[in-house]
């Protein structure tokens, strides 16, 4: 497979394949969202303004720890950067980490509840499938951009890029964004058949952080990109993966009757 997509062209227009990828799943995400929480007889407009306080703070927190994952990089040029200090603009220009955004989502999204005073776990479940839907394409557009890229890989699927941001070039590879894209799909169908088949579906967000820490544990072993920082053979997100797994085990834990859709924040 060859891959020639980190620009997508309609006319005139040059568009950032990573960019318009997130904008047209925060825009479906929404159209879901409103649907869900219409069925679910939630107010839409909490809903909709949740998520964009969600948006925003999945911007800065990704990008904090974008930039803490960085540190080593940005300390081994401090000479280059002394000497010209837009060059730190633009080493920090580009990449994200989603867990970092995750943790200043799940913050903002609580905040927005505090402030509004909105039953805080009937929030987070209405929300809930909507992040892995979204993110999942956040990831085709990381397949299209050539970022967070897989493993060497020279089998059925691989992938070749020609042209791309970040990944090595003419290089088969493991397509392992779109591994992720599927299983985060996968997710999201989970989430919402659970929510509308099981009987007491409360704690979708302990399912979300369970899964999902089990999807990233696995597809993080086919990444082939290396500045996203490693301790002890892990890297930084599949740390964050075993904290989330082992936050979803105390949340699944606990008994229906603590989990009061009628707490706030």
């Amino acid at each position: 497979m060859i891959n020639l997509w980190p620009f997508i062209h309609i006319g005139p227009l040059r568009l950032a394949s990573y960019g318009t990828m997130i904008a047209l799943g925060t825009l479906s995400g929404a159209i879901l969202l409103y649907f869900r929480a219409k069925s679910k007889g939630f107010p839409q407009e909490d809903a909709l303004n949740a998520l964009i306080y969600g948006v925003l703070g999945m911007a800065v927190g990704s990008k904090l720890l974008y930039i803490v994952q960085y540190l080593p990089q940005i300390i081994s040029q401090l000479d280059t950067i002394k000497a010209d200090p837009l060059s730190l603009i633009e080493l920090l220009s580009s990449g994200f980490v989603f867990y970092g955004g995750l943790i200043g989502g799940i913050g903002a999204v609580l905040a927005y509840a505090h402030k509004y005073q909105v039953p805080k776990l009937e929030l987070v479940n209405v929300l809930t499938p909507v992040i892995p839907f979204i993110h999942g394409f956040g990831r085709i557009g990381c397949f299209l951009a050539g970022c967070c890229y897989g493993i060497p890989y020279d089998g059925p699927l691989s992938v070749v890029y020609t042209q791309s941001i970040a990944a090595p070039r003419n290089i088969a590879m493991f397509p392992v964004q779109l591994l992720e894209s599927l299983l985060l799909f996968l997710l999201a169908f989970f989430l919402l058949s659970y929510d509308r088949l099981a009987k007491n579906p409360r704690n979708l967000g302990g399912w979300y952080l369970l899964l999902y820490g089990v999807i990233r544990l696995v597809t993080e072993l086919f990444r082939g990109d290396i500045s996203r920082g490693f301790f002890m053979m892990l890297s930084t997100s599949q740390w964050i993966s075993l904290m989330m797994i082992a936050v979803a085990a105390v949340l699944l834990y606990k008994k229906p009757e603590l989990l009061s859709t009628d707490q706030t924040v």
